[in-house]
């Protein structure tokens, strides 16, 4: 085995110098390269990895601000239903104050004779045309009530249909 060895060393010592710098140039020049082309291939599949997560992320917000936008839509829907509720209501109130106050002035013109206020109180024409005007104060202060109330109840949805 050692006249092997000491053989493969006399062939070696036989190389000029030139020949082992050449080699040396090669091997370091092969192994830059190599690494290089590692070094790409690593950048390569990072911004691949980072790419998709921005693609997540903005596919994500996209969703969530469309979420967003169909939640308040609704909110807003169901807060017009609520409104023209109200309305209606408001509408059927002052309907019925209006018959009352009819009723109040036929009931007036039905008694003709029967004009003296009852204990102290004021005249039936009077009577009705004081409930008629209660009647038109109450249809007034209902309708800012249910006003305020619709627009704190649109308020209350539109928040939660952002916050959730």
């Amino acid at each position: 085995m050692g006249l092997i060895f000491a053989k493969g060393l006399e062939l070696l010592g036989r190389v000029p110098i030139w020949v082992w710098v050449v080699i040396g140039l090669a091997l370091w020049g092969w192994i830059g390269h190599h690494e290089a082309r590692v070094a790409k291939a690593s950048l390569v599949a990072l911004q691949a990895e980072y790419k998709a997560k921005a693609d997540a992320a903005t596919l994500e917000y996209q969703q969530r601000a469309d979420r967003i936008a169909r939640d308040q839509q609704e909110a807003i829907d169901a807060s017009n239903k609520q409104v023209q509720a109200s309305k209606a209501a408001a509408a059927r109130a002052a309907a019925a104050a209006a018959e009352l106050r009819k009723q109040l002035a036929a009931s007036g013109r039905q008694a003709p004779g029967d004009q003296a206020p009852a204990a102290g109180g004021a005249p039936s024409a009077d009577t009705g045309t004081l409930l008629g005007e209660c009647a038109e104060r109450y249809s007034a202060m209902a309708a800012i009530a249910d006003r305020a109330r619709d627009a704190g109840l649109r308020c209350e949805q539109l928040y939660d249909a952002v916050s959730r």
